[in-house]
Formats: structure tokens, sequence, C-alpha cells
């Protein structure tokens, strides 16, 4: 509790200070929709996770009447930093999401959003995907300490 407390009080400084959000990582209660959160900020990324826009709330009430009405997993290519599924979540909580990205930042932070909020029946994968066939494999790029300097 001391901790959300103190990540509140900080927030307001970070949001003055974009060198200071890009170093430091808080985890915000929000209440959307009557139902309360935690918003994970790590390293400047989350922030459009603390409001539902008016965009989002036409998606909200789309999302109100389809997942009732439709079994099975809710499943989000290309799910960034995870605002789709938090307006699932609004929807319902227990539903199976499944996200994809190939951006592991991205990945991590949804992993962060899941876990603060203990997400059960929620994963994130990182992947790409393509109209193709096949496995590409992903080969990081490695320097020298010569190329470095």
């Amino acid at each position: 509790m001391e901790k959300r407390l103190f990540d509140r009080s900080l927030y307001h400084f970070v949001r003055r200070s974009p060198a200071a959000a890009r170093r430091l990582n808080l985890l915000l209660p929000i209440s959307l929709e009557g139902q309360r959160l935690l918003v994970p900020l790590q390293y400047g990324v989350g922030e459009q996770n603390l409001v539902v826009g008016p965009k989002d709330v036409a998606l909200y009430r789309v999302l109100q009447h389809v997942i009732p009405r439709t079994p099975g997993a809710v499943v989000d290519v290309g799910c960034n930093v995870g605002h789709f599924m938090e307006l699932c979540v609004l929807v319902d909580r227990n539903r199976r999401y499944v996200g994809v990205d190939v951006s592991t930042a991205c990945v991590s932070y949804v992993e962060a959003f899941i876990r603060a909020n203990a997400l059960q029946a929620h994963q994130v994968f990182p992947l790409g995907l393509s109209d193709g066939p096949g496995f590409n494999g992903c080969s990081p790029i490695v320097l020298s300490m010569s190329a470095r300097r």
C-alpha cells in the first residue's frame, strides 16, 4: 500500500519530466468503469492505459455486447501495450486473452500488467506473424568491442 501511495505521488513529478519517466517504474491504481486496475508505468511506457478516451468508450461499448455473446478466447495480434486487453478486462476479466507482439518491450509491459492485476486467463507472446509460409528465425546483431568505439 505504501509503495502505491509513493508511486502515485511520484507520477505527478514524472508527468513533468520525460527524462525521469524513462528511468522509473511505477504501479498506479486507477478506477475505470467502476473497476479498479493497477497500471504499470515502465520506463516511460504505459501512460495511455491510465485513461479511456472517447474513441475507446465506443470500442468498450461494442465489447460489452460482443464478449458476453461470443464464446472463446480473445486473440490480439499486435497487442502493443495492451490497451485493447485493458478494455476486455473491464468487460470480462476472466475471459481468456492471448496477445502477440513482435516487440519484446511491449510484451514485457503487457506481462507486467497481467501480473499486477492477477489476470490468470491472460497470456502474451513475443511473436511476429507473416502472410508467408515457414519460420524465419531472429538473429541478434552482435557488435564486436572494436565496432562499439
